[in-house]
């Protein structure tokens, strides 16, 4: 599960976001 999560949280890109990983953008503070 914890590289499951790894991968869902920092490695596939994101509809919503461009297609980027979500983990960048929340880091950034760019988010909501």
């Amino acid at each position: 599960i914890k590289t499951w999560l790894k991968q869902y949280n920092h490695i596939r890109p994101h509809q919503a976001l461009n297609m980027r990983p979500p983990v960048p953008e929340t880091l950034s503070g760019s988010g909501t």
